[in-house]
């Protein structure tokens, strides 16, 4: 059931906010009921200024992986043209988690008797994808060899939790230690399609020189709210115009001198 008063669903601020208001660390002004001041602030006047000194800490760690599975088929023909589709499962774990806290350095600077406070906030983002490779190598003659090779885009399924404690403590005693409900969020990721086709050429066993062009088109990646068709709009709108086509050319050539020493040198071409 929802509940209507419930400020974290149905308030216009921020969680912070929210959170800051509840532990008394946020304020309104005498005779007034939108504007505010915070709890190390003083008022002289009309004027806020900062109370006093304050000692101030700040943590942040991140940390995460990313890992895939993949199954795996192919054959060949006649030893002439070689085929592989790879089916790739892909899983995500991600955390980022924020500490921050202040201490008065002397709490009788504070008109509010501010003593300290602390705030942490925690994020996780977990999730599942799969993805499509396919290619093939073909011989046409000997010694002379062409493949090309497809990625489909990973689609991605993801699924965040966050949440955020505060904590407030002043001179009288008074202190408070509220946490926000644990708020959650589902969606999908969309990476580029990609493309690759190479040839290579070896003559006898001495040299060897091949060539590889790839292309992904990164503006056709795409963030998707399977509730809300318009939740990502802005973002979409953004990386259409933002990301273009990627091109990317690899050459290379090897040379035996001897059975036992080979030289070798590559050039590579990356479009922004």
């Amino acid at each position: 059931m929802n509940d209507y008063s419930d400020p974290f669903y149905n308030g216009s601020g921020s969680w912070t906010s929210i959170l800051g208001w509840n532990t008394s660390l946020l304020d309104t002004l005498p005779d007034s009921d939108s504007y505010y001041k915070a709890a190390t602030e003083n008022l002289d006047g009309y004027s806020i200024v900062p109370g006093g000194e304050l000692e101030q800490f700040y943590l942040k760690e991140t940390i995460g992986n990313t890992s895939e599975a993949v199954i795996n088929f192919g054959g060949n023909i006649s030893d002439k043209l070689f085929f592989g589709v790879n089916l790739g499962i892909v899983s995500i774990w991600y955390k980022h988690s924020e500490i921050y806290s202040e201490r008065a350095v002397n709490p009788g600077e504070f008109q509010s008797g501010f003593s300290s406070f602390r705030h942490n906030y925690n994020y996780t983002t977990s999730g599942t994808g799969f993805n499509l490779k396919a290619g093939i190598i073909y011989l046409p003659i000997a010694g002379l060899r062409l493949g090309a090779s497809i990625s489909t885009p990973t689609w991605m399924y993801l699924h965040e939790e966050y949440e955020e404690i505060m904590e407030s403590e002043f001179t009288d005693g008074y202190s408070q230690w509220i946490a926000s409900p644990l708020g959650t969020y589902d969606y999908r990721i969309n990476t580029p399609f990609r493309w690759n086709v190479g040839a290579a050429y070896t003559f006898g066993s001495v040299t060897a020189i091949s060539i590889d062009y790839e292309s992904a088109n990164y503006s056709r990646m795409k963030m998707i709210d399977d509730n809300y068709t318009m939740a990502f709009h802005e973002e979409n709108q953004a990386i259409k115009r933002e990301f273009k086509s990627s091109d990317i050319i690899r050459a290379g050539a090897e040379v035996r001198i001897n059975p036992a020493f080979a030289v070798r040198a590559g050039y590579q071409y990356y479009t922004s």
